[in-house]
């Protein structure tokens, strides 16, 4: 498949500036949302439904628009414009090669990778299987782990480095939401270290509001290893940082048509 253009205000206080707030986290932007929805329902397994199979289109939902949010900031991001691949808090992605080789590329093509890989991954019948009956690999786990990091970099990639222009167009109430709906679910079955999901937190809370889950309801894993979070896959991404001066029960579709329209319109 195949911003307003203003910069975050800097604060000052007894004289001194502050550290720059990203516009993403401004306050007219970081609580805006598609729709005011408990996210809880669209994330939470209904009662006979395989966990294995709800990971499995989740996974290929959230790979679809994030695409096409990818797709809406393409033209912008260019190996000139963007020659690595940053998040927040001045993260940078490296590809790792399934020779396991690090390999330093610009946001574009990094992107590039990713989508080809999870379009392969998806469309693989032994990995994601179709046909009733057939099992989904012992690695499942494992697999949907690695392509929701990947999802993830490049979701904090176009706030880091696409957000003014999402902004522009005016769909950053549908980034939010489905930033906030890929982050729910992950939190819910643990899939992504948070260590890694940190640099985004911020925004996470201020986008669920009023709706922050309690203490208990946010250890509730649905994870298939019951509490435990997936385990640390490395293969295929890594992260590390640059230097600063580097840059109830709802149908689980309602969101996602109601945004893939928008972005379409």
């Amino acid at each position: 498949m195949d911003w307003f253009m203003g910069k975050g205000k800097k604060k000052e206080k007894d004289g001194l500036n502050e550290r720059e707030q990203p516009p993403y986290l401004e306050s007219d932007w970081a609580t805006q949302k598609l729709i005011d929805v408990n996210m809880k329902n669209f994330v939470y397994r209904p009662e006979g439904i395989d966990v294995n199979e709800w990971l499995a289109t989740h996974t290929i939902h959230f790979f679809e628009h994030v695409n096409v949010f990818y797709g809406l900031v393409a033209e912008y991001c260019t190996p000139t414009d963007c020659p690595s691949m940053t998040g927040p808090s001045n993260m940078n992605y490296q590809w790792v090669d399934d020779k396991s080789k690090k390999n330093k590329c610009s946001a574009p093509q990094y992107v590039e990778y990713v989508m080809t890989s999870i379009q392969r991954t998806i469309t693989d019948e032994t990995l994601f299987p179709t046909k009733y009956g057939q099992p989904f690999p012992q690695t499942f786990d494992t697999i949907i782990r690695r392509l929701f990091r990947l999802l993830f970099h490049v979701l904090a990639h176009i706030y880091a480095a696409h957000f003014q222009h999402v902004a522009q167009f005016g769909m950053h109430s549908h980034l939010n939401t489905l930033f906030l709906h890929l982050m729910s679910f992950d939190k819910l079955f643990k899939i992504v270290d948070e260590k890694e999901t940190d640099i985004l937190t911020e925004l996470y809370i201020k986008l669920q509001g009023d709706r922050r889950p309690s203490s208990n309801e946010d250890n509730q894993s649905q994870s298939p290893n019951n509490s435990q979070s997936f385990q640390e896959d490395t293969k295929n991404s890594e992260v590390s940082k640059v230097p600063k001066s580097t840059a109830d029960s709802t149908d689980t579709n309602t969101l996602a048509v109601q945004s893939q329209n928008m972005c379409q319109n």
